[in-house]
């Protein structure tokens, strides 16, 4: 250790004169019999500790010659009263002289804490405790697997394999490289000595280099065997360091996020402005997803005349940053969709639907004569066909533009569009006007064309959208799976939201990196669903129902509820105008579950004319059966499955496996189950119902189940038929249950299985009202809704498993209310919705679910929502709180600037707390933003006074203060 400076000495000696030149009077007698012994104490301790401590100290000294005092001044201070007077002669204080310290108690005690020892030392970071964990010995498997990571040594039993041979030095500079480096030192000596000293030396714990999290990724990969940099010599080098880096990467797009965030409450304009644009610059979806949010969220608080129509530019920036692959194309569409829901947000619901209508004819009415051609000239030849105002995909009489080309590109002809009934009248003018907003908004949504419009209408310039205004956010789909996206995006659109479909496509592995359910889930918000209080029907990952499956309502996919808000004749023309060729099944299935929500027997009439000209489709099988069980036919549904299955298909069919198990839950749930026992013989091969018989149908449905070319939604099929059959057989559900349990799989399939063993046992002990211990589907419920909290039938499920339990507790603590997790809007509905679950439950429950809101709202993940603001808002105005509600409207028109709909409740729900002065206030702050008001609001007389006298006001009141002033005299 270098000598180190005193306070009561100048910091610096080098400028004093040599008064004595000559040799030196310093040594005496004494002093030099000292010096000698301290020379053969110094020298007997580096023959006891070796050439290693000689090397150490040989380091240290010429480190500390090439260090001026003034630096030393700066780092070391040490309080001496007498000091010694030899050090201005030789300039320092003799190293022999420095009084050695140690630590009490070698460093486990601490000076004022007689009671603590000191457990660990990591950096500046003292962990202190009563007593001394136990540490593992090295027969310890887990003890021996750490060592062996840590070491990179191979395990011999219960030995490890050190190498007395040392590392070999390599040329090659690692991140390391870059920091900064002793000057005059080598490589290895530096390296030595930084590990050396830092035992002994605790100045250098002052100069530890900090690591960025970009640096402890990569020496994370270095420091891991399987993980280390691949020689490029070596075989599939390239493919295998790519790997390597998008790892990396991908771990640091969600820090680089956060730290945006972050960065937003305590950042300037101009800062926030860089870091975000450098975070564009570095790519990746998730991020430009992020940008585009803020891009839309930041324009929407500027004052300009173009409002949201300027986030154009910002989408068409991503756009064209993105390739043309499969997953480029749907990462488009995600962009897209967001685009289009920030239109309709701020009342441009005209160029929202413009927008779709132009995507589907570009994609699925491409004449056969254009196939083929640039981009660039689909594009002219579209804007031909859009400038014509013919009848487009949605409208009524709509063709296509293939068919307008084919037939000679007919001019187009005034059509009659219906106008929607008018609404009733108020005695307000503001509650008027707002009403009249809304509801044209959301039934005037289709584009308006010049050859309807009437000569002495009123024309209004955003009604009418020219193909200019949308031609730079079109998209060339060209793979299969991107055209199917583009089409469930546009139901999504309309309000036929499908459970899980956005995490499945855009998630990129779920919900925790897809946070796209802020601004999509706008069907919750339709009056519908906020009188219900309650998530999408059925909410769950994508795949885990069928479309028609019904699970715990009778409905299916969708009920009364999802349909009500959306326009019917329109999406009935969709589904027929977007199906492609006579094998669609899934959109064919989707259309039957959108026809069978509003009426059964048009579904089957619909059916019917599916199957004539696709026989074989089990698919369309299953579907047109499961309508007729739905209308209480089983009759007809069991004719269906006997024809279908009568030639007994192969097992990896897809749909095999689920018919018959849709056939034996029908017998199974009609309480025959003879017959249901016959049907699961008869799917796995196997004659009578013998006891011999019995254990061969068992093997053969496990064998169907293990095998690996069957779907997987078909194996759960083959799972549930396996259980039930060993239901009926022994009446014990313990042994059924451990049939789901011996299925092993993951993903959406785990999730998938865990539901249907709920509803297994829902079915048996509820429905079919067999006795079961209660314990067992609660058990089971809350250990899924652990796994799956955002799946609303597991929490249906739950909620059964606790009815006449009476410890609401144990509900609360199932929802997750006391824990830190970020939960996505699925979960914080249910947390409103649970709250009436239980008759006479709500008002106890109110201040529950406020504190739930007011913790979502101030979420990172769902502060932006503003489908959650007008949840909280709605739920205020019911509990009786309008002011709150008033005072959370101005937080929500903060965070989500461009939403029509949180402005316009100022003017309908909450006309009584707002002054006319405050409403045209919220007028003047829509027109600022630039959002579309269809009609103007004219000022009533008590606006007009309340302007006309503000001058009259002010000067009443300096009067009234002057007369005061003046009685006050003198005082």
């Amino acid at each position: 250790m270098s000598a180190p400076s005193f306070s009561s000495f100048p910091p610096s000696f080098s400028s004093f004169p040599d008064d004595e030149p000559g040799p030196s009077n310093r040594p005496t007698p004494d002093a030099t019999s000292t010096r000698k012994s301290d020379k053969k104490h110094r020298k007997d301790k580096e023959d006891k500790h070796g050439r290693d401590k000689k090397g150490k100290s040989e380091r240290k000294e010429r480190h500390r010659s090439e260090r001026t005092v003034d630096e030393e001044a700066t780092r070391y201070f040490y309080s001496d009263k007498r000091g010694d007077q030899y050090n201005i002669q030789y300039g320092s204080l003799h190293e022999g002289d420095v009084p050695k310290y140690k630590s009490v108690s070698r460093g486990q005690r601490v000076l004022g804490l007689p009671s603590l020892l000191v457990l660990r030392r990591t950096g500046q970071i003292v962990e202190l405790g009563t007593k001394r964990r136990h540490m593992p010995s090295l027969t310890d498997s887990k003890a021996r697997a750490w060592l062996q990571h840590l070491l990179h040594v191979a395990c011999d039993g219960d030995f490890l394999r050190l190498s007395s041979a040392q590392k070999k030095s390599s040329n090659e500079q690692s991140y390391r490289s870059i920091t900064r480096e002793h000057p005059n030192s080598d490589s290895e000596a530096s390296s030595s000595s930084s590990s050396d000293l830092s035992e002994d030396d605790s100045s250098e714990d002052d100069e530890a280099i900090t690591l960025t999290s970009h640096q402890e990724a990569v020496k994370s990969l270095e420091q891991t065997p399987d993980a280390r940099p691949i020689p490029l010599s070596s075989k599939n080098a390239a493919k295998l360091r790519a790997e390597m880096t998008l790892s990396v990467v991908d771990r640091a797009i969600p820090l680089r996020l956060k730290y945006l965030r972050a960065g937003q409450e305590i950042w300037d304009n101009d800062q926030v402005c860089s870091e975000w644009e450098t975070a564009y610059n570095i790519g990746g979806t998730q991020i430009w997803m992020e940008w585009l949010d803020w891009k839309i969220k930041t324009d929407g608080m500027k004052i300009k005349e173009e409002g949201i129509v300027s986030a154009v530019d910002a989408a068409t920036k991503v756009l064209t940053s993105l390739g043309d692959d499969e997953e480029k194309e749907v990462t488009k569409i995600r962009l897209f969709w967001r685009l289009a829901t920030a239109f309709r947000q701020a009342g441009f619901v005209e160029h929202a639907n413009a927008l779709f209508q132009a995507q589907a004819e570009l994609t699925f009415q491409v004449p056969p004569a254009l196939h083929g051609k640039p981009v660039s000239k689909l594009l002219d030849e579209l804007e031909e066909f859009w400038d014509a105002e013919v009848p487009r995909i949605g409208e009524p009489d709509s063709q296509g533009w293939a068919q307008w080309i084919s037939s000679g590109k007919k001019e187009a002809e005034p059509s009659d569009t219906p106008s929607p009934p008018p609404l009733p009248t108020s005695p307000d003018r503001y509650t008027q006007w707002a009403r009249q907003e809304s509801y044209t908004d959301l039934k005037s949504f289709i584009p308006s064309k010049s050859v309807n419009q009437p000569e002495d209408a009123e024309w209004d310039p955003y009604a009418t959208v020219l193909f200019s205004d949308i031609r730079p956010l079109l998209l060339n789909l060209q793979t299969p799976l991107a055209q199917n996206v583009f089409r469930l995006t546009w139901l999504s659109f309309l309000g036929l939201h499908i459970p899980g479909f956005e995490e499945h496509y855009f998630g990129a592995g779920g919900a925790t990196t897809c946070w796209d359910d802020r601004w999509c889930y706008t069907h919750l918000t339709s009056s519908s669903h906020l009188d219900a209080l309650f998530p999408p029907k059925d909410a769950s990952a994508y795949g885990v129902f069928d479309y028609m499956d019904s699970a715990l309502h009778p409905e299916g996919l969708w009920g009364k509820v999802d349909v009500e808000a959306v326009d019917q004749p329109y999406v009935r023309r969709i589904f027929k105008q977007l199906r492609i060729g006579a094998n669609d099944w899934e959109w064919d299935v989707l259309s039957l579950a959108f026809e069978a929500a509003l009426n059964v027997k048009s579904a089957l009439k619909l059916s019917r004319t599916y199957l004539a000209s696709a026989r074989d489709s089990l698919p369309l099988w299953a579907a047109h059966a499961r309508m007729e069980r739905r209308r209480g036919k089983l009759d007809e549904a069991r004719k269906i499955y006997t024809t279908v299955l009568s030639s007994n298909p192969p097992v990896n069919q897809p749909w095999v496996g689920r018919l018959w198990w849709d056939w034996t839950e029908t017998e199974w749930l009609a309480k025959q189950s003879q017959a249901a026992t016959l049907v699961i013989m008869k799917a796995a091969g196997a004659e009578g119902t013998s006891g011999v018989a019995l254990l061969r149908g068992k093997r053969m449905l496990e064998e169907n189940f293990r095998r690996r070319d069957v779907e997987w939604k078909d194996r759960e099929a083959w799972v549930k038929l396996r259980a039930l059959l060993g239901l009926l057989n022994s009446g014990d559900i313990a042994q059924a249950l451990s049939v789901f349990d011996a299925f092993h799989v993951d993903g959406v399939a785990e999730e998938s299985l865990t539901v249907a063993a709920l509803l297994f046992i829902y079915r048996h002990g509820v429905v079919l009202k067999n006795a079961m211990p209660p314990a067992i589907l609660r058990e089971r419920a809350a250990k899924a809704l652990k796994m799956y909290p955002s799946n609303s039938v597991v929490l249906e499920l739950f909620l059964e498993g606790e009815k006449g339990q009476g410890v609401w507790g144990r509900v609360r603590e199932s929802l997750g209310g006391k824990d830190d997790v970020e939960k996505d809007l699925s979960r914080r509905l249910h947390e409103v919705w649970v709250g009436q679950w239980q008759v006479g439950r709500w008002e106890s429950e109110v201040e529950r679910i406020r504190s739930g809101l007011a913790a979502a709202v101030q979420s990172e993940r769902t502060r932006g929502s503003p489908i959650l603001w007008r949840v909280y808002i709605e739920f205020e105005i019911r509990a009786g709180r309008p002011k709150r509600a008033k005072g959370l409207l101005y937080r929500a028109i903060q965070e989500c600037p461009i939403s029509k709909e949180l402005y316009l409740l100022a003017f309908d729900p909450l006309r009584s707390e707002f002054s006319s002065q405050e409403l045209h206030d919220f007028v003047s702050a829509m027109a600022e933003r630039g959002l579309r008001m269809r009609q103007e609001i004219e000022e009533d007389e008590e606006m007009r006074h309340v302007e006309a006298g503000v001058d009259d006001e002010k000067d009443s009141e300096m009067e009234a203060s002057a007369k005061e002033l003046r009685r006050l005299r003198p005082y």
